[in-house]
């Protein structure tokens, strides 16, 4: 998510190679943004941090998802 126009890019890149490849984005930090994703064509989703607002979209969604996690804390929050 931080690139310029990731969504955008993302999108293009879904609509022209549909299943052939599989897609993510990563520096997710926000629920909204992890939706955008999703409906953009992610297939998976990486956060840097534990966000488990961002962990509950990703699975409702039924979408894996990468959670950075620095303290045994940070893991036991990370399992929403």
């Amino acid at each position: 998510m931080t690139t310029p126009r990731a969504l955008a890019v993302l999108a293009k890149i879904a609509a022209r190679l549909g299943d052939r490849v599989l897609l993510g984005i990563g520096n997710v930090l926000d629920p909204e943004s992890c939706r955008a994703a999703i409906l953009a064509g992610a297939e998976f989703i990486v956060t840097p941090v534990v966000r488990p607002e961002v962990i509950r979209v990703a699975n409702r969604s039924g979408k894996p998802i990468a959670s950075g996690a620095f303290t045994p804390t940070d893991d036991q929050r990370a399992a929403v």
